[in-house]
């Protein structure tokens, strides 16, 4: 999962399988002990802690509920078995056999959900959430019912859908619980979210006396968005003996169904190219050097030179010097002169021959030249690149199974010898914030096109490509596409 580029992986996104829960389908389940049933309801709600962090505000209230249902479960547990958790489940009777039993199916029917989101992107949020919802909501539904030794429902299944899963199209549904079916067809309905009646369901016997089978019309599934229905069962018992026969109603049982509302996923793609542009230095002083020399005397007139050569990089040159005099007074007229060569500029300067004066009886008097004294330092530029940074991101967009393009321009700030791209891929849902999940690595071009590297990650797909020269500016462009989360 962690190629050669970086990743923010979030649980939503590679939601990895939770050790501490695969006792739930073991067949060895019931020799578990309470203290393993306990370490995968915590495992659980790490995974719904995480899930949290990306699925913005409806994932937080949707995933709070779901810790707190199952933290009452666990605590309504802990009460009946005195806090034994050293007991092996199988070992477990009556109530406390069944809340067991119920959080032990909540926890798989959990992991269940979460194992398909860590093979799928964005796409189906709003069917995990609302899974999420309905399963812990049916835990705390049948508590009270499991411990108070009546019969109870705690979970419905969709043919072709995952526990808790309420598809917009309805279907067949198979309702679990237990003692559902006792000898006399039960009074099956469909309520609002007040228990009021919103139509009558037929009910038929599924596989044993604790399951039913009803079918939920789509008409039914397609207004209710956002909303928690329930089925409500209410068990029918025969009366009487010999040839006198009656019915009796039990107390109705509530199995919430989560309808999920539409949470559109939206992302955006954001560029970032690095150009590198040719330029030049400021000027910049090598070390002063002093060059000095003497024809102070009519017995000393030679011409005098000094010279001093300073080193010059590559890819510089010298501009200027600079002249100063020395702490010396002198009369002198020479120009300094540079000499330059392939590493090294030269400063060349001197006194010419100095002239006397003779007259007899009185001597030679120098006429000019004592000596020669200045201050030097040359001024240098070189060769330099800049590396100015553009970043352009798209418009935000819709996720979808189907590829979806957007493409960024950006004005080139110079005539580049070279440029590297990064594009990043943000991603949210409704209304919340934009976050980063991932970076595709970086590619480097100079005139031609170049695609990044096509990314497959957790269900997205992702492929994208530089233009470095579209007119005067450079174009990258991407597509995104999420695969169908079979919830």
């Amino acid at each position: 999962m962690k190629r050669t580029f970086h990743l923010a992986c979030r649980m939503i996104l590679c939601a990895l399988p939770l050790a501490a829960m695969t006792f739930a389908s073991n067949a060895n389940a019931q020799s578990a002990t309470v203290a393993v049933l306990f370490a995968g309801v915590d495992e659980a709600k790490k995974a719904l802690q995480d899930i949290i962090v990306d699925a913005g505000v409806q994932g937080q209230v949707v995933t709070g509920s779901a810790q707190s249902a199952l933290d009452g479960a666990v605590a309504d547990l802990r009460r009946l078995i005195n806090n034994d958790v050293s007991l092996q489940i199988s070992s477990l009777t009556g109530t406390a056999a069944m809340l067991a039993q119920q959080i032990q199916n909540t926890v798989s029917d959990l992991d269940r959900l979460i194992q398909i989101r860590s093979q799928c992107a964005f796409e189906g949020v709003d069917r995990l959430l609302y899974g999420i919802k309905t399963i812990t909501s049916q835990l705390q539904n049948a508590i009270p019912l499991v411990k108070s030794a009546q019969p109870f429902l705690y979970t419905f299944m969709f043919d072709g859908h995952s526990p808790g899963i309420v598809p917009r199209e309805g279907g067949r549904a198979t309702v679990r619980g237990f003692s559902v079916w006792q000898g006399v067809d039960p009074l099956v309905d469909l309520v609002d979210e007040n228990r009021h009646l919103l139509m009558h369901l037929s009910p038929s016997r599924a596989a044993d006396s604790n399951s039913l089978s009803v079918v939920v019309p789509a008409e039914a599934i397609q207004t209710a968005s956002g909303k928690c229905l329930a089925v409500s069962v209410t068990p029918r018992a025969t009366t009487g003996f010999l040839f006198f026969h009656g019915t009796k109603e039990l107390p109705a049982m509530y199995l919430p169904i989560c309808v999920p509302a539409t949470i559109n996923a939206k992302f955006q793609f954001v560029s970032t190219a690095t150009f590198t542009c040719p330029a030049e230095s400021d000027e910049v002083r090598l070390d002063p050097h002093i060059l000095d020399c003497w024809n102070d005397s009519c017995e000393h007139t030679a011409a005098c030179h000094a010279q001093y050569s300073w080193p010059v990089p590559n890819n510089c040159r010298i501009v200027r010097f600079d002249k100063q005099d020395g702490g010396n007074k002198y009369n002198n007229n020479t120009v300094v002169e540079r000499i330059a060569s392939a590493n090294t500029i030269t400063a060349d300067g001197g006194l010419d021959t100095a002239q006397c004066a003779c007259a007899p009886f009185v001597g030679c008097k120098r006429l000019h030249h004592t000596q020669y004294d200045k201050i030097i330092a040359p001024y240098m530029r070189c060769d330099v690149n800049s590396y100015p940074a553009l970043s352009q991101a798209t418009s935000i967009l819709s996720v979808s199974t189907d590829a979806v393009p957007a493409c960024v321009t950006m004005a080139r700030p110079c005539n580049e010898s070279a440029s590297s791209y990064r594009l990043d891929v943000k991603v949210g849902f409704a209304d919340d914030a934009l976050q980063q999940v991932l970076s595709l690595p970086t590619v480097t071009t100079a005139l031609t096109s170049m695609p990044f590297q096509s990314t497959d990650y957790v269900g997205m797909h992702i492929q994208g490509s530089v233009n470095p020269r579209s007119g005067a500016n450079t174009e990258v462009c991407a597509t995104l596409q999420v695969r169908q989360c079979g919830y």
